[in-house]
């Protein structure tokens, strides 16, 4: 008898599924090269052995909060506790001085990472083929879930202002025409993966009004809040007054990725048989099911972690947002080096994160990123990764995601260099 893929969950076998194994293949086949792939936060600000001993502020904080003994709060840590999360507490005092909204903790639900976050999220409020509105070009681990979870997708544009208005209702209405019912929109407000824009205030106003007219749910992740350099907007969260957000995130980049810990935020009441319950809950029952509860040990760290700090990462991440700044504007000096504006060449200036936009003269696509590392040791990731949109005269086709945060001025300077002797070879031959 043979197993056929095609018994299983559809979705599995997308190619879009493949894409980070792509990038991870290679990098394996060429150990050697610079690689502007990787979205990860800089080492160096990991602190991973002192940050252990977080966990011993953590114990403290449960003893004095619960007037137990260190070692009855160590055993605490140690066993099952309620799947919603063991920080919630702390979380909900640290939204309200680092993200400017009062939150109850039972409104939290600590997860493991930013990616379960995301699928939980659409798994409790989607059916199969329901319609997600996407801002377009958006993190591939949207469109794992969506492909997993059998939803439909529809791409609203992006503008250097944030989500554009009038593509925003095109799409609506065309998923309307198509019978989709159409139950939430994600967009990454702050410095958005992959193109480090910052959505205006007037557009996020805008944003919120539209969503509330056609009873859309917002899922707004903001995984790199607080890592600018200049004074971000209100998140939508502290904006709404609809209760219609749901407000996601991460400790990867502000912390570090090995903690795997995010969460989701939402005040959303839902209407029950006359009665009412928290959209918190009704994820938290998915999320029971699933991974049940998220590590103590983690959430253990960060709450230390945030609870040492007066309930506030603010002061870390300025200190880092100054150092990736000085990262960034390295790439770019280095790009206005060896590129010339006059030739086709351009990049975007972002606000905060870890990317830069580099558009080039001519179209690039995946198959392009196996010459580069194989001819010139250069490892990068081509715009069209992030959508799932084949036009062939879109812009998207023209550009490229360069990730500068884990990369020192060393690994920056020789990476440019390379990439340069990489595409003004590769505009030759594709003029010949």
């Amino acid at each position: 008898m043979i197993n056929l893929v095609e018994n299983l969950r559809s979705g599995l076998d997308h190619k879009s599924l493949d894409k980070i194994n792509i990038l991870n293949e290679i990098s394996e086949k060429n150990p050697d090269s610079i690689s502007f792939t990787s979205g990860s936060p800089d080492s160096e600000n990991y602190n991973v052995k002192d940050s252990i001993d977080a966990i011993n502020y953590f114990v403290e904080y449960l003893s004095k909060k619960n007037k137990i003994c260190f070692d009855s709060a160590y055993k605490m840590i140690g066993n099952y506790s309620k799947s919603k999360g063991i920080i919630n507490d702390i979380l909900a005092k640290k939204f309200q001085y680092d993200e400017g909204f009062s939150v109850n903790e039972n409104e939290i639900i600590v997860t493991s990472g930013g990616q379960e976050s995301i699928t939980l999220t659409l798994q409790t409020i989607c059916n199969e083929g329901d319609g997600v509105l996407v801002v377009s070009p958006f993190f591939v681990g949207v469109e794992g879930a969506i492909r997993t979870l059998n939803l439909a997708h529809f791409q609203v544009d992006e503008t250097d202002e944030g989500v554009d208005i009038k593509s925003l209702e095109s799409q609506i209405i065309k998923a309307k025409s198509e019978g989709c019912k159409l139950k939430v929109l994600y967009c990454t407000p702050n410095y958005s993966n992959p193109t480090g824009i910052c959505m205006s205030l007037k557009n996020r106003l805008e944003l919120i009004e539209v969503c509330k007219r056609y009873g859309i749910y917002i899922l707004e992740d903001n995984t790199y809040g607080g890592m600018g350099w200049t004074e971000s907007p209100p998140t939508l969260q502290s904006l709404d007054s609809n209760g219609r957000i749901i407000h996601i995130g991460t400790f990867s980049k502000s912390i570090y990725p090995g903690l795997r810990i995010g969460y989701i935020v939402t005040n959303v009441t839902l209407s029950s048989n006359g009665s009412s319950i928290l959209l918190a809950d009704l994820i938290t029952k998915l999320k029971t099911m699933t991974t049940n509860i998220t590590s103590h040990i983690s959430q253990s760290i960060v709450g230390g972690i945030i609870y040492k700090n007066n309930y506030s990462l603010k002061e870390k991440l300025s200190k880092e947002s100054e150092l990736y700044k000085l990262k960034m504007d390295y790439l770019i000096n280095c790009l206005s080096e060896s590129f010339s504006c006059t030739d086709g060449y351009s990049w975007n200036i972002p606000e905060g994160g870890f990317f830069v936009i580099f558009k080039t003269p001519f179209k690039v696509n995946m198959e392009d990123i196996f010459l580069s590392a194989e001819r010139n040791k250069v490892i990068w990731m081509p715009l069209n990764f992030f959508s799932t949109e084949a036009r062939i005269n879109c812009e998207k086709w023209n550009s490229i995601r360069l990730a500068f945060g884990n990369l020192s001025k060393d690994q920056i300077k020789i990476g440019v260099e390379r990439l340069s002797l990489f595409f003004k070879q590769y505009h030759l031959e594709k003029s010949a």
